[in-house]
């Protein structure tokens, strides 16, 4: 495991065989030779003393893409999670870490839903700024 940079000062411990590609917009994260799903990261700065309702915000976020959908509180961050009408799989965070909310999705087959979990929940707990 090593820890990598998100954005500026945003950093998270990612398995050594899983790449980090970063753009001025999205930092996306997978294992290039094995991997089922990609999980992708981006980050907007928030006063720090806002608070902000995540499940709200990402239910918010998502509410015009499907038609029932179900947010979680789950510790720090709210959680969603839905199959497509293509069976795709979708994960949705929004983490809230000191000044950023950053909104993670993760996508993969249908048939490949849940077998990376582990790795991706990892990712996903690790975010420090």
């Amino acid at each position: 495991m090593k820890i990598h940079e998100l954005y500026d000062n945003l950093l998270a411990v990612v398995p050594d065989n899983w790449s980090v590609e970063k753009d001025s917009i999205i930092t996306t994260v997978s294992n290039p030779t094995d991997g089922l799903g990609a999980l992708q990261f981006t980050s907007f700065i928030v006063d720090k003393e806002k608070d902000v309702d995540l499940v709200e915000e990402l239910f918010h976020l998502l509410e015009d893409k499907y038609d029932y959908l179900e947010v979680k509180l789950m510790g720090n961050h709210a959680f969603a999670e839905i199959i497509d009408e293509c069976d795709i799989a979708w994960k949705y965070w929004l983490i809230k870490v000191e000044e950023s909310i950053i909104f993670a999705t993760y996508n993969c087959e249908v048939n490949d839903n849940g077998k990376e979990d582990d790795i991706v929940n990892h990712i996903i707990n690790s975010i420090v700024q």
